[in-house]
């Protein structure tokens, strides 16, 4: 809500045949519910060699925190868009930070709920950041 031109790409599943058809309305009806209909993208599996270019699309990835993007999470800062992620305390959920920090962005790791929402908003808002 506190950014009302945004939207959200989420990468489809593709685990079994018709999961992905019951995520995307589930995520579709939560969505709804908190006001941001509309407002949510599902981005097929893409083949290797779009995979890089298409991330550069995007102007903010934002990492959940208990399984990390890891690959994707490296893919989208080699295409160029910056990246928040919330700290994790286990492996999986500490990857985005180690590849932020490496990157000298370690600055981009919230370490609370408040600070991470707050920093994809001002991000968002501010791309020249």
């Amino acid at each position: 809500r506190r950014l009302p031109e945004a939207s959200l790409w989420l990468s489809r599943v593709s685990v079994r045949r018709g999961w992905a058809e019951h995520a995307e309305q589930s995520l579709r009806v939560q969505a709804a519910a908190h006001g941001v209909t509309g407002r949510l993208g599902f981005v097929p599996k893409l083949p290797e060699a779009d995979f890089i270019p298409a991330r550069s699309l995007a102007d903010l990835m934002v990492d959940n925190r208990w399984y990390n993007a890891h690959t994707t999470g490296a893919d989208s800062l080699w295409a160029g868009v910056p990246a928040v992620a919330l700290q994790g305390r286990g492996l999986a959920s500490r990857a985005s930070g180690s590849f932020l920090a490496a990157l000298g962005l370690g600055y981009t790791v919230a370490p609370s709920w408040k600070a991470y929402e707050d920093l994809i908003c001002s991000l968002a808002s501010t791309p020249e950041r």
